[in-house]
């Protein structure tokens, strides 16, 4: 049978989304591996709490932190999944941040030919909510992003050498070559409260090598263009 990995990596989690997150997803996949970047709240101690299919580790000292070399801390990551959760030559990987929610029936990917190698997905980008409503940014380059989120695994992945902006799947995993479905996709609560969207700004803003376009990183703090997002979230995004 085919195995569906979760894998993901958290940094400071426990005040966002974290709980809605692991509760939400805890029983999409087989395994789910989760890194943590040596948190400094009950980021850590929330994972551990979940239970199985979780397996929780946290980043050794000697290896670099996401923040200071995302490259080098996904690549730890990698090898960490591949020694932990052994997984086959064409088991799926999803990959997924700790503000992501993935909408579908992930059992189904089970049935996909084994000639699908990735799949390219959109990402809904939420920038309000409004009675309950998730409301997504659509103007510009915000209403057209898509990632190969889900994967098939191969030995030894790689990952863009960047300090900042390497993407969350290994470099094997070509988006052009995925197939395009409209089963699957991502609702972002990155930017939905306004100082997340401040100190992404900030950050992107401070590195020489962050790995995005600048145009890009200054209209995150514009005004946006919302329309109402298809999908619903059963808690307040914004406290």
């Amino acid at each position: 049978m085919t195995n569906i990995y979760g894998l993901t990596v958290v940094k400071n989690e426990s005040k966002r989304y974290l709980k809605e997150f692991l509760e939400y997803h805890k029983d999409m996949f087989d395994s789910w591996i989760i890194v943590d970047d040596r948190s400094d709240d009950d980021t850590f101690k929330m994972c551990m709490n979940v239970g199985c299919p979780v397996s929780v580790f946290r980043r050794p000292e000697s290896t670099l932190s996401f923040l200071e070399n995302e490259s080098s801390f996904r690549s730890y990551t990698w090898k960490l999944f591949e020694s932990e959760a052994k997984p086959n030559v064409g088991d799926w990987v999803v990959a997924l941040d700790a503000d992501e929610f993935l909408m579908g029936d992930v059992e189904a990917l089970r049935d996909e030919p084994i000639e699908t190698p990735c799949l390219r997905i959109r990402v809904h980008e939420i920038f309000d909510q409004q009675n309950s409503l998730l409301m997504e940014r659509v103007d510009g380059y915000w209403g057209k992003i898509f990632g190969a989120r889900i994967f098939r695994y191969r030995e030894g992945g790689k990952f863009k050498k960047k300090a900042m902006g390497c993407g969350s799947e290994p470099t094997y995993v070509k988006p052009n070559g995925c197939k395009s479905t409209n089963e699957y996709s991502i609702v972002h609560l990155g930017y939905a409260r306004e100082q997340d969207r401040l100190d992404k700004h900030n950050r992107y803003k401070s590195l020489l090598d962050h790995g995005h376009n600048d145009k890009h990183i200054q209209s995150i703090i514009k005004m946006p263009e919302l329309l109402e997002c298809e999908h619903r979230l059963d808690f307040d995004v914004k406290e």
